[in-house]
């Protein structure tokens, strides 16, 4: 390894926010080589605690990246040390793809602790911010990854407490996809050296008392120095992370540290909708349940919050389809319109001849004159019947003499128009009773052997006071 300045010439700032950071100087040079396989090829990136270096294994011929505590943390505490070597056990007792996996740890030359970590081809999300906002439906996918290594991790015992965008990265994988579509990527967790866990069977050490972190992403109780401090913290980082994915900014700027800390205790920040006002309510709730101050109002485990994020996908998804579903169309065929087809034709010896359909019979004429007749027939009948039955009736008695006064009143009235009382001759005995009831009609003429006709009677001399003389026989 090339000699460079000493531990006394180096310089080591607290991490005060994610983008005030003191330049350190660099302790590993490329070519350099670690425990005879380890070489390093060029400086990555670097932070307030470590560096991290693009290396390669020689003896396998694989790249690595490489991670150095900086000299002056180990020098100034054994704990800092300890937690650095704890980094690489706690990643092999979580056990999930979604934590960047330790290959190996060892010392620099100069007593620096370093670990060895797979190396991922991509960017960090705080890169992908930078070149602007990015929707709700680009962050879920990535956010819910983020949920899955941390439930991994407080499942293990394992606190992060510096989640930010930094420290999430998106790994490009490499798969069989469809042409056109771009590659799949894999979230990654970065950096547990400030994590606070359960002491290892190897390390029954104590819990980290001071207050470390990134200042604009500490949870409320975090950043008062809180003990007890357990999963809930990194979800309320998860619940910034979403708002300045969201609107651009973080809920609290500022530049000292203790500012930004003081707002995250007693401040609330804009509501998110009121730096992006197209965004959906539903979504803006989510993100407010994740930073609610009091830890009980908060998703109580990644998988609940991994829950609330899944169900407001499915939901935009369905309104979509609803609002995008054409209308069903029936499948029930119309009846074809009736078609009137020329009559066929027939071949003959003299030409084509036209065959036509016999005319169409029309049934009901016939029969609706069939009914008229009869009824016809039957009204005929009725008459007729009527009048035979009304000829053969014999004639009624005189009814019985009137009033004399009565007709003393009406007789002056009505004496110019009445006539004598004809009695009628006794028909012969041998005549029907029809001919009894018909009145002979005169004759122009009489014609030999014809009988002669009957004398017609002498009117009867009237006589004052008799009833009779005011009744006129008219008779048949």
């Amino acid at each position: 390894m090339n000699g460079g300045a000493g531990a006394g010439n180096r310089t080591r700032t607290h991490m005060t926010s994610e983008d005030d950071i003191e330049p350190i100087e660099i302790g590993l040079r490329e070519g350099d080589i670690l425990e005879c396989r380890y070489r390093v090829e060029r400086l990555l990136s670097h932070g307030g605690m470590s560096s991290v270096y693009l290396g390669a294994n020689d003896r396998i011929k694989r790249q690595v990246a490489i991670k150095v505590l900086h000299e002056v943390d180990a020098g100034r505490s054994a704990d800092a040390s300890r937690r650095f070597e704890n980094e690489a056990q706690a990643a092999g007792r979580i056990g999930s793809k979604h934590i960047v996996e330790v290959l190996d740890v060892g010392t620099t030359p100069r007593g620096e602790s370093f670990l060895v970590m797979e190396y991922l081809d991509g960017e960090t999300l705080k890169d992908r911010l930078e070149r602007g906002p990015v929707t709700p439906g680009e962050l879920v996918p990535i956010v819910r990854q983020l949920l899955e290594g941390l439930g991994a991790a407080h499942a293990a015992g394992i606190v992060h407490l510096d989640l930010k965008p930094g420290n999430v990265f998106l790994m490009r994988e490499r798969r069989a996809r469809a042409p056109g579509t771009e590659d799949f990527e894999l979230v990654k967790i970065l950096d547990f050296g400030i994590a606070r866990f359960q002491p290892l069977e190897s390390d029954p050490g104590k819990s980290i008392r001071t207050v470390m972190g990134t200042a604009h992403y500490m949870s409320p109780e975090q950043a008062v120095g809180e003990r007890r401090l357990d999963g809930r913290t990194d979800l309320y980082a998860v619940g910034v992370i979403l708002y300045r994915a969201i609107t651009g900014r973080v809920p609290f700027s500022g530049t000292p540290f203790d500012q930004i800390l003081q707002r995250v205790v007693f401040e609330r920040p804009p509501r998110p909708r009121e730096l992006a006002p197209a965004l959906d309510a539903s979504f803006e709730a989510i993100i407010l349940k994740a930073m609610a101050r009091d830890p009980d109002d908060r998703y109580q485990t990644a998988e609940e919050f991994a829950l609330g994020l899944t169900a407001w996908q499915r939901q935009v998804e369905d309104d979509r389809a609803t609002t995008l579903e054409p209308k069903p169309v029936s499948s029930k065929k119309p009846p074809p319109l009736p078609v009137k087809l020329p009559p066929p034709e027939t071949a003959t010896s003299w030409g084509t001849r036209t065959s036509r359909p016999p005319p169409a019979v029309d049934r009901e004429g016939p029969r609706m004159a069939l009914v008229a007749a009869v009824a016809c027939a039957f009204g005929t009948g009725a008459l007729a019947l009527g009048l035979t039955l009304a000829r053969s009736a014999p004639i009624a008695a005189p009814a019985a003499a009137p009033n004399a006064a009565l007709l003393a009143r009406i007789e002056p009235a009505f004496a110019p128009k009445l006539s004598p009382i004809v009695e009628p001759p006794a028909p012969p005995p041998s005549a029907s009773p029809v001919a009894k009831a018909v009145r002979p009609r005169a004759s122009a003429g009489r014609r030999s052997g014809d009988a002669p006709a009957p004398t017609p009677a002498k009117p009867l001399s009237r006589r004052a006071g008799d009833p009779s003389a005011a009744v006129e026989d008219y008779g048949y």
